[in-house]
């Protein structure tokens, strides 16, 4: 049988559903498990501790998309740390049953690729802007992705109101929570972001890239 389901719906329909509470964490980095989940309902955040000890956010997994496939297909232990923001639910399936799917479907080993590959032209963008922009731009840009990957507006003027709070905006950039908070005050007196308690609202993304670009000349 032929099947083109894209591997987060896949790991959704083979797999088994879990709920998890707000703050739960799913794994931690370092552990040992081969398991890859779907996030069927809510919103998981991957973070890691770098060398420094400062802790990183590397990627938010939204309905419909998988997480956790590496360590089934290198049998590592996990790179990253899994934790649900808020009710969550998340389905699970074993690493050996998804490399069967893989043998078995060459379209989910084809889907698997490119979201591997989407993962990692993100990180690579990142680890870019950390080492050449100044942290105001770091946040416009990151504030920017979201938007357009979360594609609530149609034209790009209408605000995007992001579920994220100003601890985790930190993590993500890779600064202090002082200095993400600078930044964001920074981009609230042009009038193209708002905040309220854990959201931050992107009024107009189009006067956003506008304004970065004034931000990394």
């Amino acid at each position: 049988m032929k099947i083109s389901l894209p591997v987060g719906q896949f790991v959704a329909e083979h797999g088994t559903h879990r709920r998890l509470e707000p703050g739960q964490v799913l794994f931690r980095q370092g552990d040992a498990s081969q398991t890859v989940y779907a996030c069927v309902e809510g919103r998981i955040n991957l973070s890691l501790t770098a060398p420094s000890g400062r802790e990183l956010m590397i990627a938010t997994v939204t309905k419909g998309n998988a997480f956790g496939e590496l360590a089934a297909l290198d049998g590592a232990p996990r790179s990253a740390t899994a934790t649900a923001t808020g009710l969550t639910v998340v389905s699970h399936l074993s690493g050996d049953d998804f490399l069967k799917g893989i043998a078995q479907h060459p379209q989910l080993a084809l889907d698997v690729l490119q979201l591997m590959a989407a993962q990692m032209r993100r990180t690579t963008e990142r680890i870019a802007a950390r080492s050449t922009e100044n942290n105001t731009a770091r946040v416009a840009h990151f504030l920017i992705e979201l938007s357009t990957r979360f594609g609530r507006f149609d034209r790009g003027d209408k605000p995007v109101v992001l579920p994220i709070t100003q601890d985790e905006l930190a993590m993500w950039v890779g600064s202090t929570r002082e200095a993400a908070s600078r930044s964001l005050g920074q981009l609230r007196a042009t009038g193209n972001v708002t905040s309220g308690r854990g959201t931050i609202t992107v009024v107009d993304v189009i006067a956003l890239q506008q304004h970065v670009r004034t931000l990394s000349a």
